[in-house]
């Protein structure tokens, strides 16, 4: 989801044999991960390149090792929160938490605190259910109902934003993306347009950004279809990636940094990125509708979590169903 790191770099020029520096064959990680932060669509996982960090049932925050799946509760530092937590994400080295109580508290990947900040009991904000996080042109925000409120430090507050806010994406090479009226728009630092999806109806919440391209889902004309499609940066090389039945689609496609994930009736379909070629999942455990209802499709490193009634994620690989449970 975030920004690629030094050390993911690294790591994928070891893995692939140091292909990142051939063009040829720059096209699987590097094209496809995730440049804008909480665009795969999660509320209740988030990621950098040690870890994924979750939201365990509405009362802590928990953090997996992507290396070796080591369990840590990082937030609160023992027992649980109570009231609950409405948001979360993690930024800049940093996990910003946002409770029902009406208080942002900022800890470090460790779980140590670091600054909180408490609203005005008269502010929107306070006790939301449906607050979520998000990353635009490199400042972290946060979401209730029709406010949009951005996280400023030192000291840690809340400034409230325009709404509009959500509808806009800035990749790294500063390129500015926005919504209107159902299509998607690119703008430079001169204020000028330029048109790059001409389709009516995008879903623009669920929209993929990375360094190369634009995933998104677009309803058919007559409401019976949702189109997912990928796009260039620049609008060329428009392609339909699937159409789904509405009838049979589950209400949610996830991403994670090399895939895309959709539930139907029928179980889980997986999408390669850049091939966006099916991944065939026959030889493991079947996925079947109902536990990719329960999972929701909150998608990080290729494991599909549910974190609401219960605690795991069922991995795509091999599909194992594993439980998050420290010991």
């Amino acid at each position: 989801m975030k920004k690629l790191s030094a050390l993911i770099l690294a790591f994928f020029v070891i893995t692939f044999g140091g292909c990142t520096g051939n063009s040829d064959v720059k096209n699987t990680y590097d094209k496809t991960a995730s440049v804008v932060s909480n665009r795969n669509s999660n509320i209740f996982i988030s990621e950098d390149s040690d870890y994924i960090y979750y939201i365990d049932r509405y009362t802590s925050v928990k953090r997996l090792s992507k290396s070796d799946g080591a369990l840590a509760q990082i937030f609160p530092s023992e027992g649980y929160v109570e009231g609950g937590i409405s948001a979360f994400e993690a930024f800049n080295d940093k996990i910003y938490v946002l409770l029902h109580s009406g208080r942002l508290i900022c800890v470090d990947k460790n779980g140590e605190q670091l600054e909180e900040y408490t609203f005005s009991p008269d502010d929107v904000i306070m006790g939301s259910m449906d607050a979520n996080a998000f990353i635009y042109d490199n400042n972290l925000y946060f979401i209730s109902g029709a406010n949009a409120y951005k996280v400023k430090e030192n000291p840690l507050e809340l400034e409230l934003r325009d709404y509009d806010v959500i509808n806009r994406y800035t990749t790294p090479a500063g390129e500015n993306f926005y919504k209107d009226n159902g299509k998607i728009f690119k703008t430079d630092g001169n204020s000028n347009q330029t048109l790059i999806s001409a389709d009516d109806m995008v879903v623009m919440n669920t929209v993929n950004f990375t360094d190369y391209y634009i995933f998104y889902q677009s309803y058919s004309e007559d409401l019976t279809q949702l189109n997912l499609y990928r796009i260039a940066l620049d609008g060329s090389d428009k392609k339909l990636i699937k159409s789904i039945p509405l009838e049979s689609y589950y209400g949610y496609v996830g991403y994670d940094n090399r895939y895309i994930y959709i539930a139907t009736d029928a179980g889980l379909v997986k999408i390669d990125k850049e091939t966006l070629k099916e991944v065939d999942l026959s030889d493991i455990q079947r996925l079947s509708s109902s536990r990719l209802f329960d999972a929701v499709l909150e998608v990080a490193d290729g494991k599909l979590f549910q974190c609401v009634a219960e605690t795991y994620y069922i991995d795509t690989v091999n599909g194992e169903k594993i439980y998050l449970q420290i010991p």
